[in-house]
């Protein structure tokens, strides 16, 4: 009797563990781009394409002090973009990915470039009830900021980090907006480079033209 009651409580323990790594499964973020506003999608964006978000015009890209909302840096130029090309983009479970290829900062207070080698790369998950996307960074990003008396302070966007949304449109409609995304301090001195920085700017999709963006969850 002790025996069978023993099985039961085993039974019961490995009907709860499938239980819970079935609801991990279920709740696993899916994203895919999609050139029709449709959910699932029925016309994916083609593995390889390349992205271009340029900054919008009339805006800039803002970097603050997280400590004391400070303006620490501004971006104006035509030529800030954001560039990469669809390295995933799954039939099931699972999250576009592009890789950066440029990350490029025109006009900005102090001058202002990405890492060679760490313009990073980032996934798309879609808000549920719409057909705009989270977006999170998939490897570390590093941008240098060269200030003319101190020198430079190089700042990294980790793996995982929240960097902000993509909201659904055609062509120069569809938007790239990071508002607060964080960055902190990788080298620098600490006197001078804050700890932490926020990046606020908005991007318009420049590329490919007259193409519908939207995230589908598959």
């Amino acid at each position: 009797m002790r025996h069978m009651k023993m099985l039961g409580l085993a039974a019961v323990a490995a009907a709860a563990l499938m239980a819970f790594v079935g609801a991990g499964t279920a709740s696993a973020k899916e994203g895919v781009l999609c050139s029709t506003t449709s959910n699932p999608c029925n016309s994916k964006w083609a593995v390889g394409t390349g992205l271009d978000f340029s900054l919008k015009s009339g805006t800039s890209a803002r970097v603050t002090n997280k400590a004391n909302g400070e303006t620490l840096d501004t971006c104006t130029g035509t030529g800030t973009t954001v560039g990469g090309t669809l390295t995933a983009n799954p039939d099931a479970t699972g999250t576009a990915t592009v890789e950066n290829s440029t990350l490029l900062w025109k006009s900005c207070t102090f001058p202002t470039t990405t890492v060679a080698g760490f313009a990073g790369k980032y996934k798309v998950e879609r808000i549920a009830g719409t057909s705009n996307g989270t977006v999170r960074a998939d490897a570390e990003t590093r941008v240098t900021t060269n200030t003319v008396l101190f020198g430079s302070c190089v700042y990294g966007v980790k793996a995982g980090a929240h960097l902000g949304v993509i909201t659904e449109g055609k062509g120069t409609l569809a938007t790239f907006k990071t508002e607060n995304a964080e960055l902190e301090r990788l080298t620098g001195s600490q006197a001078v480079c804050p700890e932490k920085e926020l990046l606020t700017a908005e991007y318009v999709l420049t590329s490919p033209e007259n193409t519908t963006l939207s995230v589908s969850s598959s």
